[in-house]
């Protein structure tokens, strides 16, 4: 075991899904920079898909590479922060959760207008949701995100050696939630009355195709956002939001299975 794993405390893990996905890494033949682009990624045979989030992995004898990308509305509001909840990665060593890396966007609070800042830096977390000092973190690890293109996407590297691998696979927990009670029903009922909003300007302004003229829509190029034609947020909330729900928050425990050198 890593001398990181070694200094982190110990927690059962809570279990995502009932049983385990599986996921194929694909080998990569060279080092994948964590930048959120997918166009350097091997051939993927393999992906695992949750409510509009699509994860694919890789590895090569040094490092995995997962990454995550959003291919439905409300997905892509939970990736990019829209929906303010926060979205993390466990990895487990048997049922155990010992390292993590969580993008916190509860921390943004509820957004205030049409400006949607760029998301917080990741914290490294410990089994007990503490923060690891940066000092201690390993060198290598890597995750960044790239929401402008039409499926927003975050890449995420870490090193084999700071991971417990058993029979050639990794568990990984990946979860999203609200910092708090406080800030999901905040978030509701923002959401709530931008539906409200949209539907009355909608009804007096017939034809005006998802908002009325002049009004600023929230998939524009703002804070990183996606615009709408490439497959961001549907136009016409106020604050940046749509007439939409708020989305579900998402729990899966994925296996993956490492591929080795051919």
């Amino acid at each position: 075991m890593p001398a990181l794993l070694s200094i982190i405390y110990t927690a059962c893990a809570c279990a995502g899904l009932f049983g385990r996905e599986k996921l194929q890494a694909s080998w990569a033949d060279k080092v994948i920079t964590a930048d959120g682009i997918l166009s350097e990624w091997p051939a993927v045979a393999d992906t695992f898909e949750i409510n509009g989030l699509r994860f694919r992995a890789a590895n090569d004898s040094k490092n995995l590479y997962i990454s995550v990308s959003a291919h439905e509305s409300s997905a892509k509001m939970v990736l990019t922060g829209q929906a303010r909840q926060d979205v993390t990665f466990w990895f487990l060593a048997a049922k155990t959760r010992t390292v993590g890396l969580r993008l916190p966007y509860g921390k943004l609070g509820v957004p205030q207008g049409p400006e949607i800042p760029k998301p917080p830096e990741p914290e490294f977390l410990a089994s007990d949701n503490a923060i690891i000092p940066s000092t201690i973190m390993p060198q290598g690890v890597e995750i960044m995100g790239q929401l402008t293109d039409r499926y927003p996407a975050y890449e995420l590297k870490i090193p084999l050696n700071e991971l417990l691998t058993a029979e050639g696979k990794v568990s990984l927990d990946f979860e999203t939630a609200y910092a708090s009670a406080d800030l999901k029903q905040k978030m509701k009922e923002k959401l709530d009355e931008a539906g409200k909003q949209f539907r009355s300007r909608t009804e007096n302004a017939p034809g005006a195709g998802g908002g009325p003229p002049g009004m600023r829509g929230g998939g524009g190029m703002q804070g990183g956002m996606p615009p709408q034609g490439a497959g961001g947020p549907p136009r016409g909330g106020p604050g940046g939001f749509s007439a939409q729900e708020l989305p579900d928050t998402v729990t899966a425990t994925v296996s993956i299975i490492l591929d080795e050198y051919k």
